[in-house]
C-alpha cells in the first residue's frame, strides 16, 4: 500500500468535487488507481475526504509538493498569504530573511 502524497490528496479531493453525482469509496479508489497508481483503502478515502482535509482544497500544489505533512495552523489565512508573498519576492531575487519579516 503505497502513501499518497499531499499533492495526490488534492487531486483526489478535487476530482471527487468535481463529479456530477457523490462516487462511492469503490469508484475513488478505483479513480486512485487508474489515474494515481496508488491502491488506497475505502477508510483513508473516508478520512481524506473529511473534512481534516478541507485546507488541501485551498493550498498550492508547489506548497504541496515541498510539504510532508499537513499542518493547518491557527491563522492559516494569513500563513497562505505570507506564503504567497515569499514566493514572489524570492521569484524576483529579493531575499526573504527573519529580519526582513519582522521589519
Amino acid at each position: 500500500m503505497a502513501k499518497l502524497t499531499l499533492v495526490q490528496k488534492k487531486d483526489l479531493r478535487a476530482w471527487h468535487k468535481r463529479q456530477l453525482t457523490k462516487p462511492s469509496l469503490k469508484q475513488t479508489a478505483a479513480y486512485a488507481l487508474c489515474e494515481l497508481n496508488v491502491k488506497v483503502h475505502d477508510s483513508q478515502i473516508s478520512r481524506l475526504l473529511s473534512n481534516k482535509f478541507e485546507a488541501l482544497d485551498t493550498l498550492e500544489a508547489a506548497y504541496l509538493s515541498k510539504a510532508s505533512k499537513l499542518r493547518v495552523g491557527q491563522y492559516s489565512t494569513l500563513e497562505e498569504i505570507l506564503y504567497r508573498w515569499q514566493v514572489e519576492m524570492e521569484s524576483r531575487g529579493v531575499p526573504t530573511t527573519g529580519e526582513v519579516l519582522q521589519a
